[in-house]
């Protein structure tokens, strides 16, 4: 019985529970009734009713057959299920149940709760709802009326009571009772029946009479069923207690529900953020057709641009919701209804149409891609096409009662299924967009796309259950989509431009001589003498095409170094900019040079990088108090020419690939002055080093060599004739062209196709491309009257201009003739017609600011623009980027708001007058602009003047020297190239700051006083830079058109138009000019007929002789000084007593001055104490210890002293480079003192500390006279290896300066002393035989003059040094060939010197000395002596001169058949050399010259 009785127990605990489970979900189906039907039965409302009742359901079969309430329970369900079918049978027509998501995008759902808690806002929702209605006792709101309420919460919660009592104390003017008043009024037991809502009526009396009042309204909030889980239901009853009927009088009920969101809101973000990602990412890879272009097209510009399409998809779907609240057809809408259409129509359409508007005309705008672009156009439709879903994305899950990610991540499938189909569109919209042709196939899969996915959208839209049907809907349309690809190639043109055309990928040789100039070029370049020659070649020809493919070729062989030239210089805004293009922006950072190489730099700065610290104790100059000085801040050209050779030979050398340095130069017809005057220097240095020619070469690009020699192009034509001259005509020219131009019309058209465009992710996989019939006929007819004069460049523009023209289409990989040209149209017309079309390409305000931007310059600043159209500058930034994806221009990226054209003949066009305006109009249209573009510099004041660039300086002053004649300019003009020639000869550009004074000089009559200031500091600063003023005797013609002297105008304005401080300070400077250049004085007086820059030089110290009485008080002791050294300049006796007067009158610099002046005097044993005392009175003055020069005792003072002296300006003063220079002649004088006291140890330790001085300031002077002392003294202490160390330096100077031999001698003779001392002679030969390998040698006459100059000993001469030479004799270990080649080579100059007459001994030692060189120079290093020579002398001798024209001939076959043709013209033009070395040929060694010529160069 026990064990039934707890069966029966466990049976009815079961039903129980499943009895209790069953009223749980039961009555959460009716609270999710109550709550579908508050929102109309929504899909997900209803579909949570359903799904609560089914879980009650289940629970019933639990329930033991024996309850009795189990029928009862099977009735409710039934009830509430047909209740909820009878609901969604009425529902399922309407958009909220059919769009689930509808009730929220159009702001229905008030239930949602996203921020605060959602059971305080349940309860304000119900009070309100109230308070909105009418007063049941008195007009108006209840919400406007005041009472005395009292609220009641079941079950109580004191939290919710207090929201209540606090919205109704904010809200309204009622008077809601607080807890704490009832307990008061009420006591313990009244205040446990208040939260228990059950009060009395003597409660309510009490209340009543206490607050005086006959009415109390009472709100009664319930919960009604808070079961579900973040699912809110209340209610509230309004009921009203009176005076007398105090029970409680119900008058209205309301109630609502919230549900809280925040979860499903945050996660429903998460999710619309994860989209957008993979939309991101999907945008990004998917419309590439390969993982090479993906990864080759991931760069900023490309994802900058994907970002802004992404970016304004959003912007669209924010848009397209506001629109939809303007066409809300309202919640019960049913769906057949046209408003209900209208909003379904928006919702897909807006966000599609507005997200494609967007991001097309944005990306276009922001971005630098070409937007028409077949990728970009499939991805703005991809974009547009996703934009509905990702606006959905959001909407449908956040509108689900219980979020899950289940169905939603359908979007994501749905997004990529879509790639597909916006290939297709894209791909259509590009051949419409291009006037292309496309298959019916194709076609018919567009619209069938466009049906398909609206419908797919729409059931997408719907409730999850549709989703299944949206994704299916797509596959048949993808794979139809592929085949309607795969009959249709996409466009050859990847990102057309309005150049696209011009510059074909393949390279043509066929027709023209490309194979012979190759030839001649390796054969130039492999060449041991020649280092510069000349591509010439119409223009557009293809010079410019051929060196790039001729560099791709032989990279791996030689360095190339690229530089052009530009032809309007008014834009340039980089000093020597071919060369700055060549070797500071070169693309192998093995050879790269620094980016301030080719500025200015400061001579002691740059000496930092050579020289540490200094080699004595003394502490090293303060740099940054030489480099501030405005003296001499910048490198003189000959200085950068010199540096520039050695650091290339040092990168040359320290490459293990033994390459060559070429310079390639183009368009070298528009050479600018500056650069000439490097490139000049460059070449002389190099032609001075014979072993650099061999490893640095130089090819100048020329377009219309003979018409730009015949142009008014003096720089160019001086330029060329002045290398010519220099080079003795041994620049070898090629000329390219199209010598058979059916050959390059073949290649063109080849049936099999020719590689127009270059496919930049797929190398391997260029598209051919095809001509059509009718196009090739067209251009065959086009140039076969110009057939004999084809130019390629030429044919490329006229294709262009064709394309621009849209006479010529692009389908896949065939370009044919859409339209055949009108008449006007020609093939010799093509290159304007194609600069037309560019231009008409724009609208008019992008016309006037390109044709402003051309006259601006080559390179140009946006800015200036601006200021001319004043414009703001992001508005003319954003057109030039426009410019910019047509071709037009681009942006150099390294400089600010900088462009410059991608065109030179475009560029060219634009500044020609182009729409054939009137001249004087077109002439004032230019004009204006000018003034404009001088305005916006002007505009910015003196300051900004002052601190410009050098190289904009120049730039605005070559501007307004092309319109010196306008007035408003002129004056302009004036300020500018004042203020830059100051600039210049601050920066030791002596040459160029003349060239601008020429031109300021027009002016001259329009100098304010602070600018003939100006003049005169630019005077000064050229006088302490140069050794004189022949810079600025420069020949022009001044404003009348009469011919006159830079310097004489100078002179003039100097004279005549300053202030007697500085005319008196003038007059000085012309008298030091005097003395520097009084030798060219006595010889031009002697001339019977001078030039007119020498007759200038004549009348102007003529004229300085009659203005010596402008010299001011403070200025007559210089004056004496210069007229003194002028007149005599040993005069000692004059000069000591006007150095006691400058000490007198403290004129201590002048006293310095002529100390230096004296000791030189008195620079012998004899005089040794004069010379000491002035040395000394130097160094006084140098460090500023002018007391002792009248107190000093010169017996005690000794080396230690004068070391200490220059220690210490060394190391305790800020030293300007002015300052530097007078130690360094101090400390030269002070060397030569001690070398004479036989102090070599004091000169050694000077020497040391003057070196490292000297080298700062690039005194090389200063440096020769050191190492002389330097190495001679440790010669005399027997420190031999150091004396021969310093030698050498000496030695290798004068070698990289490219000196003549006669200098050598000082050097040699040191050399030769060491080498006696330590009996080896290896050392001078090494020299001697590097000296050959320069082409220098030691000639007779140094051999045998005296060494007068000589420090060491006086009395023998050079030979008396050099050892009798090892006789080199037949069977001596030397090639055969290079002995026999030795020799003809003697045979060769011996003839031409014995055409001239008898030959000396001296005369046979320098022929044998120069045989010897030659063959060093061509790499056989091999040396001959007398004995070899002397039979083929001999034989020669005997020949009578009649003769000697025969045996020469003979000998010049005899070497040509021996040895290639390099060697061989290296040989001719080495001997030419030679045979030039004392400057004159006459007739009989002429004729010979031409014979070895006409055998050995050709």
């Amino acid at each position: 019985m026990k064990k039934i009785a707890f069966l029966f127990l466990l049976i009815s605990f079961v039903g129980f529970s499943n009895e209790k489970k069953f009223h749980e979900y039961f009555q959460k189906a009716k609270v999710a009734t109550f709550y579908s039907s508050t929102y109309l039965n929504g899909y997900y409302e209803l579909n949570m009713a359903f799904s609560f009742l089914d879980s009650a359901r289940l629970q019933l079969p639990q329930i033991p057959d024996e309850n009795i309430n189990k029928i009862k329970f099977e009735s409710q369900v039934n009830a509430l299920y047909n209740e909820l079918k009878i609901s969604e049978s009425i529902s399922v027509d309407n958009l909220n149940y059919i769009y689930p998501h509808y009730s929220l995008i159009a702001g229905y759902r008030q239930d949602f709760n996203l921020i605060d808690e959602p059971e305080e806002l349940l309860i304000e929702d119900v009070i309100n709802k109230h308070l909105k209605q009418g007063d049941p006792f008195y007009k108006g709101l209840l919400l406007d009326n005041s009472h005395v309420v009292i609220i009641n919460i079941t079950p109580f919660d004191s939290t919710f009571l207090q929201v209540a009592l606090d919205f109704l104390g904010t809200e309204t003017s009622h008077y809601a009772i607080r807890p704490h008043e009832i307990f008061n009024l009420l006591g313990a037991e009244g205040y446990d029946r208040y939260i228990n809502n059950s009060l009395l009526e003597s409660d309510f009396q009490q209340i009543l009479d206490n607050y005086n009042i006959d009415k109390l309204y009472n709100f009664s909030v319930l919960d009604q069923g808070s079961v579900i889980e973040n699912l809110f239901y209340k209610g509230c009853y309004l009921n009203i207690i009176k005076k007398n009927q105090l029970s409680p009088q119900f008058t209205k009920y309301f109630e609502s529900f919230k549900i809280n969101k925040s979860d499903s809101f945050n996660k429903s973000i998460v999710l619309l953020i994860i989209s957008f990602i993979i939309f991101l990412f999907l945008i990004i890879i998917s419309f590439e057709d390969s993982i090479n272009k993906i990864k080759s097209r991931f760069n900023s510009e490309n994802i900058s641009a994907d970002l802004i399409i992404v970016l304004f998809v959003g912007v669209s779907i924010a848009i397209s919701n506001n629109l939809l609240g303007l066409i809300d057809p309202g919640i019960n809408a049913f769906k057949g209804a046209f408003q209900s259409k209208a909003w379904l129509l928006v919702k897909i359409l807006a966000p599609l149409s507005i997200s494609f508007v967007l991001s097309f005309l944005f990306t276009t705008k922001f971005s630098k891609v070409i937007t028409t672009d077949v990728r970009f156009m499939r991805k703005f439709i991809f974009a547009a096409l996703c934009a509905p879903v990702l606006s959905d994305i959001f909407f449908m899950s956040h509108s689900k009662i219980i979020f899950d990610f289940n169905t939603d991540l359908f979007a994501i499938p749905f997004l990529v299924l879509i790639i597909y189909p916006s290939r297709v569109l894209g791909l259509f919209w590009h051949k419409i967009f291009n006037k292309g042709e496309y298959s019916k196939l194709l076609v018919f899969t567009s619209i069938l796309i466009l049906v398909n996915y609206y419908l797919s959208i729409t059931y997408f839209e719907q409730h999850s259950d549709n989703l299944y049907i949206a994704l299916i809907s797509w596959i048949p349309i993808i794979i139809l989509g592929y085949f309607s690809q795969s009959n249709i190639p996409d466009s050859v043109i990847v990102n057309e431009q309005l150049n696209t055309f011009t510059n074909p990928f393949q390279y043509i040789k066929s027709g023209l001589n490309i194979s012979k100039i190759e030839n001649e070029l390796e054969e130039f370049i492999n060449s041991d003498f020649e280092f510069v020659s000349v591509l010439k070649g119409k223009r557009n020809v293809g010079k410019t095409r051929f060196i790039k493919e001729f560099k791709s070729k032989n990279k791996s062989k030689n360095e190339f170094f690229f530089g052009d030239f530009d032809e309007f210089k008014e834009g340039a805004i980089q000093l020597y900019e071919p060369f700055h293009q060549a070797f500071c922006l070169h693309d192998n950072p093995n050879y790269i040079f620094e980016k301030g190489f080719f500025s200015d730099r400061s001579v002691t700065f740059n000496s930092l990088k050579k020289v540490a610290t200094m080699a004595s104790a003394a502490a090293p100059i303060d740099l940054g108090e030489i480099i501030s000085i405005d003296d001499n801040q910048g490198l003189s050209v000959n200085e950068i020419s010199g540096e520039l050779i050695e650091v290339l030979m040092d990168k040359l050398e320290n490459d293990s690939s033994n390459k060559k340095a070429i310079l390639i130069l183009d368009d070298y017809q528009w050479l600018d002055s500056a650069t000439n005057e490097l490139l000049v220097s460059f070449i002389e240095k190099i032609k001075n080093r014979k072993s650099v020619t061999k490893s640095i070469k130089i090819i100048l690009i020329i377009s219309d060599l003979e018409e730009s020699l015949n142009a008014d192009n003096t720089v160019f034509i001086n330029s060329y004739n002045d290398l010519n001259e220099k080079l003795k005509d041994k620049i070898p020219h090629f000329e390219l062209d199209c010598s058979k131009p059916n050959d390059f019309l073949n290649t063109l058209f080849d049936e099999n196709g020719f590689i127009y465009f270059r496919n930049d992710d797929d190398e391997e996989n260029n598209n051919n491309v095809i001509f059509s019939p009718t196009l090739k006929s067209h251009l065959r007819d086009v140039v076969s009257n110009d057939l004999k004069r084809l130019i390629p460049g030429d044919l490329f523009n006229y294709f262009q201009a064709l394309k621009n023209s849209d006479l010529i289409g692009v389908e896949g990989n065939l370009i044919r003739l859409i339209k055949f040209p009108d008449e006007n149209f020609t093939f010799e017309e093509s290159e304007q017609i194609l600069m037309k079309t560019k231009f008409e390409a724009l609208n008019d305000d992008n016309k006037k600011i390109i044709e402003s931007a051309a006259h601006t310059g080559f390179k140009f600043d946006a800015s200036i623009i601006a200021h001319i159209w004043r414009k703001d500058l992001m508005d003319i930034l954003n057109v030039l980027e426009d410019f910019e994806k047509l071709g037009l221009v681009n942006d150099e990226s390294a400089l600010d708001n900088i462009y410059s054209f991608s065109n030179k003949n475009f560029h060219k066009w634009l500044r020609s007058n182009h729409d054939k305006e009137n001249k004087a109009e077109f002439k004032q249209k230019i004009i204006e602009f000018q003034k404009r573009i001088i305005d916006s510099i002007i505009s910015k004041g003196d300051n900004y003047i002052q601190n410009l660039d050098i190289d904009i300086l120049k730039s605005v002053s070559n501007r307004c020297n092309l319109f010196l004649k306008i007035e408003e300019i002129e004056v302009h003009a004036l300020k500018f190239n004042i203020i830059t020639a100051e600039k210049l000869v601050n920066l030791n550009k002596l040459s160029q700051s003349s060239l601008y004074l020429s031109k300021a000089a027009y002016s001259f009559r329009l100098l304010s006083d602070n600018q003939i200031d100006t003049l005169y500091n630019i005077l000064e600063s050229f006088q302490k830079v140069d050794i004189n003023l022949n810079k600025l005797a420069i020949e022009l013609e001044n404003k009348l058109g009469q011919q006159v002297s830079l310097i004489d105008e100078i002179f003039d304005v100097l004279i005549k138009k300053t202030n007697k401080k500085i005319r008196s300070k003038s007059v000085l400077i012309f008298l030091l000019d005097y003395y520097r250049t009084k030798f060219n004085y006595d010889e031009i007086k002697l001339k019977e007929h001078p030039t007119f820059l020498e007759t200038s030089l004549l009348n102007r110290i003529n004229k300085l002789k009659d203005i010596l009485n402008f010299i001011e008080k403070e200025d007559q002791l210089r004056a004496d000084f210069y007229q003194t050294i002028i007149n005599d300049k040993n005069d000692s006796v004059t000069l000591s007593a006007l150095k006691k007067s400058a000490i007198v009158n403290k004129e201590y610099t002048l006293a310095g001055e002529i100390s230096r002046a004296l000791s030189i005097i008195f620079k012998s044993k004899e005089t040794i104490d004069l010379m000491f005392e002035n040395v000394i009175d130097s160094l006084h003055i140098e460090a500023n210890m002018v007391f002792e020069l009248e107190n000093s005792n010169l017996e005690k003072i000794d080396f230690n002293y004068i070391h200490k002296i220059i220690n210490n300006l060394l190391s305790n003063t800020n030293i300007s480079f002015e300052k530097a220079k007078s130690l360094s002649y101090c400390i030269s004088r002070s060397i030569e003192l001690f070398y004479i006291k036989e102090d070599y140890q004091g000169v050694i330790k000077l020497g040391e500390m003057g070196e490292s001085l000297n080298k700062r300031i690039g005194d090389t002077i200063g440096l020769y006279i050191i190492w002389s002392y330097s190495g001679a003294s440790n010669l005399q202490l027997k420190n031999i290896d150091k004396s021969m160390e310093i030698y050498k330096k000496h030695f290798n100077l004068l070698i990289k300066e490219g000196s003549e031999k006669k200098y050598f001698i000082g050097p040699l003779e040191g050399i030769l002393y060491c080498c006696k001392e330590k009996n080896n002679y290896d050392e001078f030969n090494n020299l001697k035989n590097e000296m050959y390998e320069h082409l220098l040698f030691i000639d007779s006459n140094m051999k045998q003059s005296d060494l007068n100059m000589s420090i060491i000993n006086k009395n023998v001469k050079l030979e008396d040094l050099i050892p009798q030479q090892k006789v080199v004799s037949k069977n001596d270990n030397l090639s055969k060939d290079s002995f026999e080649l030795s020799v003809d080579i003697f045979n060769i100059l011996y003839c031409i010197s014995k055409s001239d007459g008898q030959v000396d001994k001296s005369e046979v030692h320098d022929i044998k000395e120069s045989v010897n060189a030659i063959t060093f120079a061509v790499g056989l290093k091999v040396s001959i002596n007398d004995e070899l020579i002397n039979d083929s002398k001999q034989e020669i001798d005997q020949l009578e001169m009649k003769d000697i024209e025969g045996y020469f001939e003979k000998k010049c076959h005899v070497i040509s058949k021996n040895h290639d043709k390099n060697r061989l013209k290296a040989i001719y033009h080495f001997c030419e050399d030679i045979a030039n070395a004392d400057g004159e040929i006459d007739d009989n060694e002429l004729k010979l010259l031409n014979i070895a010529k006409s055998i050995l160069t050709n």
